[in-house]
């Protein structure tokens, strides 16, 4: 059984400062320690500095025996404890010591490093607070709570530690390097660039602030800065492993995979065991479509850390692109303890999984991840209430209208919205888990999402092109209409590899009404768009879905990249054509033209990275056919 025990409280610690003569207190209580041999405690000290811990150990049991209340010997003694894992001991032969000398601050860290690594985390704050209580300009102190609510993910609340220790000492190395990362996690990128670049300044060769100055320079999408920041860390430490890890994450996100690799295979030389190396070595195969040997990497990984979540949500992204559905949702889950993806929301209601039966019973069913997510899962709103069950429905703002008006029996909310009192609660994307349901063989056949009447007369100037425009002699009522994404999301993560640039696109289309229904238009395709006339920019005149679905109603056939666009014209069932990159997004799956999510839709992928050309080649061959085939209005 571990012993309990209680720790000074804030109070008392706040009681112990009020006195001014604290250190003074501590000294004379020193001064009254009997003294130990010199030699054998000198002796004692030396093993401690060498990590010979059972020889320093058994020096302050010998002090001990001769002198039980020893305070610096029951002190030392429980860092060696600690040190050792039995953190049990350890706090109990410091609080002997706090009890010879409550004056004493460095006890009362020591104490705090002890309950912390305990779990028990209140009793670390309280100890680490009334170490700087007895001694306020303890820089430390503030440091060590700072970098307990860091790692339990409170930043905001640990920033503020890191400010109060550079308050004490503005040029702290440790305080400086720890506030940047807390501002990089918080998202505040420029500051945590400042704070690397002033620590830096005062100490060019320090290894660790170059590092996290990189790292922040790469999630500012800054490569080749990021490159650089890394190749003067190698040039400094050629055998540093972490930098020639994130050398080769640099090189992936610069599509230079071949030098990626190199530069991760020289990772795993130096640090054979160092599974984030071997995630990235994962990923950069994904993107080189190299899927077996990348299968293997995160296998890897999985056997080197179990509990790793990237690892586990990888090969679940894998297992799905593969059609290995049942592991690949059960792995799926791993995406909450991924720190880069969103947390875990409405986490007051009771989580469901399947576990129960939920006939009966009101379950929020609530959005997460993209807009494209949402109308591709949504559908499995309507299984819940098949099934007994009364779904409530949270989706984006921008989907209600349509989603709302498409799902009868679904009630449907809006982010913010107040939701009625639900029994469980569970995220959209885990419904296929937790009912149960195989892809391969679901029942895709009829659309789920209908453009109103109403919105369709009212956006039927949208999609129309100008007899001028479309030129002299031409029968714009005959005309293939075409709804067009050619981008989405520039934040998205895999955005370079998807978006394609309207002037590669255009030339394919000429002679064929265009209207490009995304939101916004990046500053390269704005410039283009006056050279087309036959396309024309509609997204800001489209409030929400509803509106987009009323112009796509309307239109003979979808063509998109890989965004939300792509899902709306397969969830109406209109002939969608998706342009994909070589790696796709796991839900197109590998080496098929179609997809069990949208009987309407045509896949139409790249052969190797970066071949729109040949993509847009086949899609031409195909709007051939298709406007020889297809009648020239289709109801939906």
């Amino acid at each position: 059984m571990v012993k309990k025990h209680v720790p000074p409280t804030r109070r008392a610690a706040g009681a112990v400062a009020r006195r001014p003569d604290a250190a003074r207190r501590s000294a004379a209580v020193a001064a009254t320690q009997p003294p130990a041999s010199s030699a054998e405690w000198q002796q004692a000290i030396a093993f401690h500095q060498q990590n010979r811990f059972d020889e320093a150990a058994a020096c302050y049991e010998a002090v001990l025996a001769r002198d039980p209340v020893h305070r610096d010997a029951l002190q030392m003694l429980g860092l060696v404890c600690l040190t050792r894992g039995d953190a049990v001991r350890a706090v109990e032969l410091i609080r002997r010591s706090i009890e010879v000398d409550p004056y004493l601050y460095t006890a009362h860290a020591n104490l705090g490093a002890s309950y912390k690594a305990l779990g028990q985390l209140d009793a670390a704050f309280a100890c680490y607070d009334a170490a700087v209580a007895l001694k306020p300009d303890y820089v430390d102190g503030p440091i060590h709570a700072g970098n307990l609510l860091s790692e339990l993910g409170r930043i905001p609340e640990a920033l503020a530690r890191f400010d109060a220790a550079l308050a004490i000492d503005p040029h702290h190395a440790g305080a400086l390097n720890n506030r940047g990362n807390a501002l990089r996690r918080l998202g505040r990128h420029d500051q945590a660039l400042a704070c690397f670049d002033r620590l830096i300044a005062r100490e060019p060769n320090r290894p660790d602030a170059q590092l996290n100055r990189g790292v922040v320079l790469l999630e500012l999408d800054r490569h080749t800065e990021a490159l650089a920041a890394f190749d003067r860390l190698i040039a400094q430490h050629p055998t540093h492993a972490i930098a020639w890890n994130n050398r080769g994450n640099t090189l992936m996100k610069m599509r230079r995979y071949a030098q990626a690799i190199e530069a991760l295979d020289r990772t795993l030389q130096l640090a054979p065991d160092y599974a984030p190396a071997w995630v990235n070595r994962g990923n950069t195969l994904l993107s080189m479509c190299r899927y077996a040997e990348a299968r293997a990497a995160l296998s890897h990984v999985r056997a080197l850390a179990p509990g790793l979540a990237e690892a586990q949500w990888n090969l679940a992204n894998l297992d799905l692109l593969e059609g290995h559905f049942a592991r690949g949702w059960r792995d799926f889950e791993a995406r909450w303890r991924v720190g880069s993806l969103e947390p875990r929301r409405h986490t007051s209601i009771p989580a469901w999984l399947g576990e129960t039966d939920m006939r009966g019973k009101r379950v929020l069913v609530w959005h997460e991840q993209g807009l494209g997510d949402s109308i591709q899962f949504c559908r499995f709103a309507r299984e819940f209430a098949a099934r007994g069950v009364t779904p409530v429905l949270e989706i984006q703002p921008a989907l209600k209208r349509l989603v709302a008006a498409s799902l009868p029996g679904v009630e449907v909310i809006e982010t913010g919205e107040s939701a009625p009192p639900c029994d469980a609660a569970i995220p959209l994307m885990s419904l296929p888990l937790a009912l149960g349901i195989d892809i391969g063989s679901m029942d895709a056949s009829a659309a789920y999402l209908r453009a109103d009447a109403a919105g369709r007369a009212m956006h039927a100037h949208t999609h129309a092109v100008a007899p001028h425009e479309a030129g002299a002699g031409t029968d714009t009522d005959t005309r293939l209409r075409v709804a067009l994404a050619v981008s989405g999301n520039p934040t998205h993560h895999n955005d370079v590899n998807r978006s394609i640039a309207l002037a590669a696109l255009a030339p394919a289309l000429a002679g064929i009404d265009c209207v490009l229904v995304q939101k916004g238009l990046r500053p390269d395709d704005a410039r283009q768009l006056p050279h087309h006339a036959n396309i024309r920019y509609a997204g800001d005149a489209l409030t929400d879905f509803a509106d987009t679905a009323a112009v796509l109603a309307d239109c003979d056939l979808v063509i998109s990249v890989d965004t939300s666009i792509a899902h709306l014209g397969g969830a109406l069932g209109k002939p969608t054509w998706v342009l994909l990159p070589a790696h796709p997004d796991w839900r197109w799956q590998l080496g098929r033209d179609d997809t069990p999510w949208y009987p309407s839709m045509r896949l139409f992928r790249q052969t190797h990275a970066g071949d729109w050309a040949g993509v847009i080649a086949r899609m031409v061959t195909a709007l051939q056919t298709f406007a020889r085939g297809e009648p020239a209005r289709v109801p939906v």
